[in-house]
């Protein structure tokens, strides 16, 4: 089972949508407007978690990171489940380059 499955589980029957793999661009704002299309919405975060893949040098002190990334996903609150449900048809839609991932 994955993350999403188990917060898709969670979250049934809900006034709440969980929106991954969205750009680290995209603001409060934007995402209000954007899902605010489908329903009202009462409250909306976005968190940002960053990643960083680093080697640890054998017999060193020293590390070096190799890459980093955001990971950014944000939770939506809705007036009422049936508008949360109608968020569903965002799943798959490119945001800014990314393919933005919505569960409900």
């Amino acid at each position: 089972m994955s993350f999403v499955d188990i917060l898709a589980s969670y979250f049934a029957f809900s006034c709440f949508s969980y929106v991954g793999n969205i750009d680290q661009l995209i603001t409060e704002e934007f995402v209000r407007a954007l899902f605010g299309q489908v329903g009202s919405i009462v409250h909306a975060k976005i968190f940002y978690d960053w990643v960083i893949i680093s080697i640890l040098f054998p017999y060193s002190r020293f590390m070096l990171c190799i890459q980093g990334s955001f990971s950014v996903f944000a939770f939506l609150e809705f007036s009422r489940h049936q508008e949360a449900v109608r968020a569903l048809a965002f799943n798959g839609r490119i945001l800014f380059n990314r393919v933005c991932d919505s569960v409900t």
